[in-house]
């Protein structure tokens, strides 16, 4: 509660913190809105076009004193960097002084922009509005600023490639003027009312004037003096006192083309005055629009230079704005201003016949019932064209008629034209679908060839475009089939906005027919709403038979959601039991079930400990032997291969008996007394079996390459199956038995946390295990292929053992097959040898392997025969007592010893 209450308090510090800094923001921006206020000021600025008319624009701009930029410094004030892309901009100020220029800058290379300024002077005569002063290169863009009562209104003094466009300049002497400046550019400018010149040049060249207006000026619309090259393009210069355009003796080169010349120095005989040299009045074949041209032959100019427009165009004598040509093919007067008069009465006044080139004295110009000015003014339609959407149908019935568009020839956008609807199908041309099914009259018609003035043309209370949607037949009735199998006809998925061709329209994994049984919505993605709540979605009703809309769907009291969590039938009543009721019977299930089939499965792991002991004493019998095998008969090295085939199936064996042992030690039993000496005794097996079997066999391998009495090939042969099976490729082997003693011994002790220490040397253990799998498959594969080098052995034994002349015997015959009998089974020699050779070969060899002078006696002789397995005849044992009588007698002599 403490930390609650602490929470809180911070809040309210923070939230009135937040107040206070609100509040005084707000106090800061209504103080800068009025000191803003107080320094702005609205200005009506007049503009006029001609003498007779004006035009007020009213613009919001902020008082300002005169500016005088001398320097890059003075630029600092105004925003902007003074680069090309982000220049120091002078805008919406408003400069009232007699006293002074407006706007005034020199000494600087910086880029600035001057808009949206008024500049008045007061009728100066000795100041000027805009005053570029040495500004030579290009950096001043001037816009769309209005500037009043100035000696000069804009004046460039040595300033070159600077811009301006957009500038009014009124009641000014000289509306502008250029001297000594090159290369600018004047666009859109209007200069009106000037006392003197509209525009001066005085040693200024390649400049170029573009669309600006000089209305009114009291001299000379413009004059030039000492200058060359520039160049006027469709500028329109009206009502000058003298000349429109005066050119002094010292100009020249200058160029005017599509330049409009409207009652300048009137009563005179041209509107311009060329003193100069080289000046043209035309470009290519395109002259200038003279007020005065009577229309035919060049137009004179006035001047020394006997000058003239040789490509001159007409304008408009009675300044009624028609063409006079027009007018005389239409017989109207051309002294006269007439273009308000009608002469046809046919609601177009002269000037609006030729503006839409009608017959100014025929109200029908086209004859389609409908008189021109109707036309023009109300239908839009062309006074020229009967048929101005050529529909076929004529202008005055489509609006008199059939209320259809003139200007579109299918106005209901179907497809089919006005004409086709009102004379072919009989359709509505006002109404894209005349029996409003959703279809238009031309799909109804071209497409599905169903009836266009009936929406439903197959009568199956489905309307054609519903069916034609969903891919449904319209002109059959299938009214109740239902395609998707959502079990809805096609009528009632109409009447449900469902999709007929999709089971699950909203796609919520509920079909429509269900949710529309249950008062779900099948256009809404509800799947995942529980609306009954009952801890079960919609979906999951559906998915198990309930009722979305009640919880307990079964009426047993629980809830759908809680029955199917808990393995109940929500749609059968169940019983349900109290926790506590829960706890006793599962303490009774436990006690009567689970326990007891526990120590089961326990007890039945102990007897298979005890009946894998014997199982894994025996195998170890059988590697025992095997191994015996191989080392008593040394040319026996093929019976390897199954021995190590029998160590895997021992190991396998092993780990299973290990692995239930592993379970019992892991669960903290301890093992009985039978079990501990049945481990007990398989750990001293095994420890025999690596100490004594293992080891001893692969050094005794080792040994037999000193042996002085083999022929050279059998030295050859064991030289190389020792080479390739090295001490270090039986380590893995021997690592693995390690391993298993020290295993075995740990679980025997069962000494420290038995269960971890298990853990960490189990799976070690079965790495090894892995290791003696690879070795096995190794040696298995290096003596098969070392049997199959020399089949020489068994040959040359072949023919030893059917000399009978010379194994007359027994002791030498067998000397001499024990110096070729190498790496070949018994099983092989089978076919070549008879019963009582075999066993006296097994006999020989297995005491010519051994330490004969300590094991001269027969019965131990007879004992090893028979723990290796052998079978021992009455022949056997009298030949044993016949070589051991000999071996002595040997030893006596000093031949038995080993070489």
């Amino acid at each position: 509660m403490k930390r609650i209450a602490t929470y809180i308090q911070l809040s309210l510090v923070l939230i009135l913190i937040t107040t206070t800094v609100f509040f005084v923001y707000l106090s800061t921006q209504i103080e800068e809105n009025m000191v803003l206020q107080s320094n702005q000021i609205t200005i009506d600025s007049m503009s006029s076009v001609n003498s007779n008319e004006t035009r007020a624009v009213k613009k919001v701009y902020t008082v300002h004193s005169p500016i005088l930029i001398e320097s890059d410094d003075d630029l600092t004030v105004f925003p902007g960097s003074g680069t090309k892309d982000n220049p120091y901009v002078i805008e919406n100020y408003s400069i009232t002084d007699s006293t002074s220029h407006g706007i005034k800058i020199s000494g600087t290379t910086k880029y600035i922009l001057i808009r949206d300024c008024y500049l008045e002077g007061g009728g100066s005569s000795s100041f000027y509005g805009i005053y570029i002063y040495s500004v030579a290169d290009g950096t001043i863009t001037v816009f769309n600023n209005t500037i009043n009562s100035y000696n000069v209104g804009i004046f460039l003094y040595c300033s070159n490639n600077n811009t301006f466009t957009f500038n009014s300049v009124i009641c000014s002497n000289y509306g502008m003027s250029l001297h000594s400046s090159f290369n600018n550019t004047f666009t859109s400018n209007t200069i009106t009312n000037s006392y003197y010149d509209g525009i001066f040049f005085s040693c200024s060249s390649n400049n170029s004037f573009i669309s600006n207006t000089v209305v009114n000026s009291s001299n000379y619309g413009i004059l030039f003096d000492v200058s060359n090259k520039n160049t006027f393009t469709s500028n329109i210069i009206i009502n000058s006192y003298s000349y429109g355009i005066y050119l002094n003796e010292s100009s020249k080169n200058e160029i005017f083309v599509k330049n409009f010349l409207i009652k300048n120095n009137l009563g005179g005989s041209s509107q311009a005055c060329d003193y100069g040299t080289y000046n043209k009045f035309y470009s290519g074949t395109t002259g200038n629009y003279w007020y005065d041209w009577s229309g035919t032959g060049p137009y004179p100019i006035d001047g020394s230079a006997n000058n003239f427009d040789p490509y001159p165009m007409h304008v408009d004598l009675d300044q009624d704005n028609m063409l006079d040509k027009w007018e005389e093919n239409n017989g109207l007067n051309t002294t006269i201003d007439d273009s308000a008069e009608d002469p046809d009465s046919d609601g177009l006044t002269n000037l609006e016949e030729y503006q839409n080139s009608t017959d100014p004295l025929d109200s029908d110009t086209d004859d389609d019932s409908l008189n021109d000015g109707d036309e023009v003014t109300i239908y839009s339609t062309d006074p020229l064209d009967s048929d101005t959407d050529d529909d076929s149908l004529n202008d005055g019935d489509e609006v008199t008629i059939y209320s259809t568009d003139p200007l579109d020839s299918d106005t209901d956008d179907d497809g089919f034209s006005d004409f086709q609807e009102v004379t072919i199908y009989s359709t509505d041309p006002l109404d894209s679908d005349t029996d409003d099914d959703g279809l238009s009259d031309f799909q109804e018609v071209t497409l599905h060839s169903t009836d266009p003035l009936d929406s439903d043309t197959d009568d199956d209370g489905i309307p054609d475009s519903w069916e034609v949607e969903f891919l449904l037949n319209p002109l059959s009735n299938d009214t109740y089939v239902d395609k998707d199998k959502d079990s809805l006809t096609n009528l009632e998925e109409y009447q449900a906005g469902t999709d007929p061709n999709d089971p699950d329209t909203d796609d919520d994994g509920i079909p429509d027919g269900w949710e529309l049984c249950n008062s779900l919505n099948p256009l809404l993605y509800d799947s995942s709403e529980d609306l009954d709540g009952d801890g079960l979605t919609n979906l999951e009703e559906y998915l198990a038979g309930t009722d979305p809309l009640d919880s307990d769907t079964d009426d047993d009291g629980l809830f759908d959601g809680w029955e199917i969590e808990n393995g109940k039938n929500p749609l059968k009543k169940s019983i349900y039991l109290k926790p506590i009721e829960k706890i006793c019977f599962s303490l009774i299930l436990l006690i009567s079930v689970i326990l007891p089939l526990f120590f089961v499965y326990e007890h039945k792991i102990r007897l298979r400990i005890r009946e894998n002991f014997s199982g894994i004493i025996n195998m170890q019998t059988k590697l025992n032997e095997e191994f015996d095998k191989i080392f008593i008969n040394t040319s026996s090295l093929l019976l390897f291969i199954s021995s190590i085939e029998e160590i895997i199936k021992y190991l396998e064996k092993l780990k299973l008996f290990l692995k239930d042992y592993l379970f019992i030690s892991s669960n903290k039993r301890k093992l009985r007394k039978i079990e501990r000496e049945q481990l007990n005794k398989t750990y001293d097996q095994l420890d025999y079996f690596v100490n004594n079997t293992v080891l001893s066999k692969i050094n005794y391998l080792v040994d037999l390459i000193n042996f002085t009495n083999l022929q050279s090939f059998k030295k050859e042969m064991l030289t190389k199956l020792i080479e390739k099976w090295s001490d270090q490729e039986f380590k893995p082997i021997i690592a693995s038995y390690k391993k298993l003693l020290s295993f075995l011994n740990y679980i025997i002790s069962f000494k420290g946390d038995t269960f971890s220490t298990i853990k960490k040397l189990f799976p070690s253990f079965a790495h090894n295990w892995s290791e003696v799998f690879d070795f096995a498959t190794k040696k298995v594969t290096i003596v098969k292929d070392i049997l199959d080098e020399d089949n020489r052995t068994l040959s040359e034994l072949t023919k030893i053992i059917n000399d009978k002349k010379t194994n007359n015997k027994i002791l030498d015959r067998l000397k001499k097959i024990s110096l070729v009998y190498d790496k070949i089974s018994l099983n092989k020699l089978s076919p070549l040898l008879d019963f009582e050779d075999i066993e006296i070969m097994k006999l020989w060899l297995y005491i010519y392997s051994k330490d004969v002078p300590n094991r001269i006696e027969r019965d131990e002789v007879i004992f090893d025969l028979q723990f290796e397995g052998e079978f021992v005849s009455e022949d056997m044992t009298t030949a044993i007592d016949d070589l051991l009588k000999q071996f002595s007698e040997w030893e006596r002599k000093g031949k038995g010893k080993k070489k």
